[in-house]
């Protein structure tokens, strides 16, 4: 560690051209194509693209990352049933299209909140058995995917 005057002071410790940017390349951001200055040696290395912000490669993740590419992949798709739509919607009207997490709306959100299972799917012998809604609740999409790597605990607002 050097104070900032023993670094000016001293001869050699750094490069003469140490402070100069580097050239830059402009490049969009993968979600929503807002431009990004780059070092044209990240821009090859970067496999996934880049993004401006943790919300941005977040929603990317969940539109792209999915089936057998997803880290919680557990098997082929299940079959939700018709009785899935009425309980989501059902889910949503009694959480006011409000993520049960955050609290931010359909509103804010520019679309309807996800509707997570508390019991994974996975875990009823039938699918039809996990569309109950004391077993769903409105998520936002961030939040959705933080309750599916177990990272936040969600369960129903209690409602009068």
């Amino acid at each position: 560690m050097f104070c900032p005057d023993c670094v000016a002071d001293a001869d050699g410790l750094l490069p003469e051209n140490y402070a100069e940017t580097v050239d830059r390349v402009t490049v969009a951001c993968r979600a929503c194509d807002a431009p990004l200055s780059v070092r044209p040696a990240a821009r090859e290395s970067q496999e996934r693209g880049f993004f401006c912000t943790l919300e941005c490669y977040g929603t990317w993740l969940s539109d792209n990352v999915v089936g057998p590419a997803h880290h919680q992949w557990e098997g082929g798709p299940i079959t939700y049933g018709q009785e899935w739509w009425a309980v989501r919607r059902r889910a949503l009207e009694r959480d006011d299209y409000t993520c049960q997490h955050c609290g931010v709306d359909a509103d804010e959100l520019s679309r309807n909140s996800d509707v997570h299972h508390l019991e994974p799917v996975r875990s009823f012998d039938e699918p039809a058995e996990a569309h109950r809604l004391k077993n769903v609740v409105s998520l936002c999409r961030p939040c959705h995917r933080h309750a599916e790597e177990g990272t936040i605990s969600v369960r129903p607002r209690d409602k009068k």
